[in-house]
């Protein structure tokens, strides 16, 4: 009823697949515009991409056809050698083994501990798995709390307004006249007059 009151008062009906084709539409406005660069730099099309690509695509032609492949490929590989597996692996080893140890020395303990010292040896060490929990939470909110009041704002206001979109303009979506999604509500279907 209240439809069709609305139709009375301005001579249109409601829309009724822009409910439908709304996120559709908003889905094509996103992804268009970024086939159509692919399509444009694939076909030559854009002047500027493809000036610089070719550019760049000769001088590494020209660079790496005057590069001593032979002496960098022998020197890199010894650099590379001696990083990997150099003389501070030595300590390495020798960490790894120290941790070897306590865990050995721990399990040692563990299995010939009472039953009220297993109990407590357990709390601690869940104790010490809750403690590094909730760094990683503490690390992560204080991360999460760097960003700009501005971009929250933001996300906020889009997440809330479904028909709104963000399109920044490419050579290739320049022309988009309308940067919304039809909206359900006041989207209208008129009948042809003509």
């Amino acid at each position: 009823k209240e439809a069709s009151t609305i139709a009375s008062k301005f001579g249109a009906a409601l829309n009724p697949v822009a409910k439908v084709l709304g996120p559709l539409q908003k889905l094509l406005a996103q992804w268009v515009p970024k086939i159509r660069q692919v399509r444009y730099l694939l076909l030559w099309n854009d002047r500027i991409l493809t000036f610089w690509l070719a550019s760049a695509l000769a001088l590494a032609t020209v660079a790496l056809a005057l590069v001593p492949w032979g002496c960098v490929l022998y020197y890199a590989a010894r650099v590379g050698g001696i990083a990997l597996f150099g003389p501070h692996m030595h300590c390495v080893g020798r960490w790894v083994d120290g941790r070897r140890a306590q865990e050995r020395e721990a399990a040692r303990e563990f299995r010939a501990a009472g039953a009220a010292q297993k109990q407590r040896m357990l709390d601690e060490y869940r104790a010490a798995l809750m403690a590094k929990a909730r760094a990683q939470v503490e690390k992560a909110r204080v991360t999460h709390a760097a960003k700009s009041r501005r971009t929250e704002q933001r996300r906020a206001y889009l997440d809330g307004h479904a028909c709104i979109f963000l399109n920044g303009h490419t050579r290739g979506n320049a022309n988009i006249k309308y940067v919304a999604a039809a909206d359900v509500y006041r989207s209208t279907v008129r009948p042809d007059t003509s």
